[in-house]
C-alpha cells in the first residue's frame, strides 16, 4: 500500500457525519419526509444515495431545480430545526471511533474536522456525543468557505486551521462527495465503507477503503507515518 514517494504525514482530518457520529440515517431518513412532502416521493435509501456527502444549500438547489417554483422559502430551516430537535435522543458515535481519536493523538498527530455541515448543527452532534472537548477550534464548515464538497476548500481550510499542508494529511471519509473533496485538496483518503459501497469510494479516488474502525491504526501504519517537525 502505497502512493509513491513517503509522505510525511502530521495530521488526520475527520468528516463528521457516518465518521464520527452516526447522524446520517436520521438526516436522511426526515430529509426523505421532508421532500416526500413537498411533492418528490423518496425514501431514507435514495435520499442517502442522492445526498450523501452533500452541503445543505446544494440539496437545496437540486430540489429547487427538481420541483420548480413550488418549494417553500424556508423548508430547509423547518428541516433544520426538526432535525436537531431529534439529535440529542437519536444519535450515537461511530462504533470505534474513540479509539481512532486516541490512536491518532498518541501518535501525536494534530486532528480537526471537515464537514459540509454547519457548525450549529454540528455543535449539537459533538456536544450530544462527547466529542465537542477534543475538536473544539478546529472545526472546518462548508459555511466557512462557501462551497460544500466536492469541492476541496472545506479540507484546504482545515489544514489551514491546524497549520498542516493538505499533502500531509489523511482524511478519513464516508462519502464518495467527501472522497472527491479530500483527494482534490491533495490528501491521502481512507474510506469508510460501513454503510457506503466500497467501490463507489474507490472510484472517487480513496487510497484504500476499510468497514470496521479497528482497522484504522493499521491503514496509518502501512502508510509509514513519520511525526514531522
Amino acid at each position: 500500500m502505497t502512493d509513491g514517494a513517503r509522505r510525511w504525514i502530521n495530521a488526520v482530518i475527520f468528516d463528521c457525519d457516518g465518521v464520527l457520529v452516526d447522524s446520517e440515517p436520521l438526516a436522511n431518513r426526515l430529509l426523505a419526509e421532508a421532500l416526500t412532502a413537498m411533492g418528490w416521493p423518496m425514501d431514507e435509501a435514495e435520499s442517502t444515495e442522492r445526498f450523501i456527502g452533500l452541503s445543505m444549500p446544494a440539496v437545496d438547489d437540486l430540489v429547487r431545480a427538481r420541483l420548480g417554483s413550488g418549494v417553500p422559502d424556508n423548508w430547509v430551516e423547518q428541516y433544520r430545526q426538526v432535525y436537531h430537535s431529534r439529535l440529542s435522543t437519536d444519535i450515537t458515535l461511530i462504533p470505534g471511533i474513540e479509539a481512532v481519536i486516541d490512536h491518532v493523538e498518541h501518535l501525536g498527530l494534530k486532528t480537526a474536522i471537515a464537514s459540509s455541515g454547519g457548525h450549529a448543527g454540528m455543535a449539537v452532534k459533538l456536544k450530544t456525543t462527547g466529542l465537542w472537548p477534543r475538536f473544539a477550534g478546529r472545526i472546518a464548515s462548508s459555511e466557512d468557505v462557501g462551497a460544500g464538497k466536492p469541492d476541496p476548500a472545506v479540507y484546504r481550510h482545515a489544514a489551514a486551521m491546524i497549520g498542516v499542508e493538505p499533502s500531509a494529511c489523511i482524511a478519513i471519509e464516508d462519502s464518495p462527495n467527501g472522497v472527491r473533496a479530500g483527494v482534490a485538496a491533495g490528501m491521502i483518503v481512507l474510506g469508510y465503507a460501513a454503510t457506503t459501497d466500497k467501490q463507489r469510494l474507490l472510484d472517487a479516488g480513496a487510497a484504500v477503503v476499510f468497514k470496521d474502525m479497528a482497522e484504522v491504526p493499521g491503514l496509518l501504519a502501512a502508510y509509514r507515518l513519520s511525526i514531522g517537525t
